[in-house]
């Protein structure tokens, strides 16, 4: 009887190591869940000639907004106040820009509204202008792509579906501090915004709210000198910062999810490293 109570033991002692290592997986995957990312950003240097060499890292070159007003065309260069750009980059020629957006109206539980003592937002409809930064150039959807799109929940009985993500300019926004708000979707295969801002500024964190949690883009510290974006969900908050001087212009696109068009590539053993879980699946096959 006595080999039967060791074996016994050993047996409990094997499911209690089973029972905590899945335990302590279970905890890694909560914990990364909440963690998961709802937005995600990045700087782009505007230099005199500009560079998408990926590998050496990218750079704009100068900003340049074409627009009509009255018939005539009209040209704005950013950033403002670069000498060899010449007066197309004056202040005075961004404060033209400026006075010809539209009041815009905001989503307000449910109904558009336009307070401009609440939001003060100019707009220009795609139609009414052009620009030549593009955010394809960069890589951006890109990475929309690769920290966004995998967590959306939408074609759960295909884990391998690939998500991919279609922009769509929505408009050129010029606007003031904003208070905390959250956009309207324009349709129900909407998940997001991008939001790209020009170097027109000083000033103007941005705080952008999910479930609690928020994340503060330092955008003041490179707001003369650099294009700026973030892209987000359709369910986050968002608001800009004090403004010090200038006017902030940004480019908002909205994004929306493809039907999955291929599957993607199951990961191969080399890879499993880099997996979050690794250890703690390592732990677990270990256990005898």
């Amino acid at each position: 009887m006595a080999p039967a109570k060791k074996k016994s033991k050993v047996t409990s002692l094997t499911k209690r190591a089973f029972e905590k290592i899945c335990s302590a997986l279970e905890k890694s995957i909560l914990e990364e869940e909440e963690s998961a990312n709802f937005v995600c950003a990045g700087v782009i240097p505007v230099t005199k000639t500009g560079t998408t060499n990926r590998q050496a890292g990218s750079s704009s070159s100068p900003i340049r907004i074409f627009w009509e007003r009255q018939n005539q065309s009209n040209l704005a260069i950013l950033p403002i106040d670069t000498p060899y750009l010449g007066p197309c980059s004056s202040d005075v020629v961004l404060g033209q820009l400026v006075a010809d957006c539209e009041a815009a109206s905001f989503g307000r539980r449910g109904e558009e509204v336009m307070d401009p003592a609440y939001r003060k937002v100019g707009k220009l409809d795609p139609h009414r202008f052009a620009t030549i930064f593009h955010p394809a150039e960069f890589a951006i959807f890109d990475e929309i792509e690769k920290f966004l799109a995998p967590q959306l929940k939408i074609w759960d009985n295909d884990p391998l579906a690939r998500r991919r993500i279609r922009a769509e300019l929505y408009k050129l926004n010029s606007h003031w501090p904003l208070p905390s708000h959250v956009d309207t979707p324009r349709s129900k295969n909407q998940i997001g915004s991008l939001v790209v801002c020009l170097p027109s500024t000083e000033g103007g964190d941005l705080a952008v709210r999910h479930n609690g949690r928020e994340r503060l883009l330092l955008w003041a510290e490179k707001s003369t000198n650099s294009v700026q974006w973030a892209a987000f969900y359709s369910d986050c908050e968002h608001e800009i910062k004090s403004i010090s001087s200038g006017y902030r212009l940004t480019l908002t696109y909205n994004l929306y999810i493809y039907e999955p068009l291929e599957k993607l590539q199951v990961i191969s053993p080399t890879e499993l490293e880099s997996l979050i879980f690794y250890d703690d699946l390592k732990n677990l096959l270990k256990t005898p």
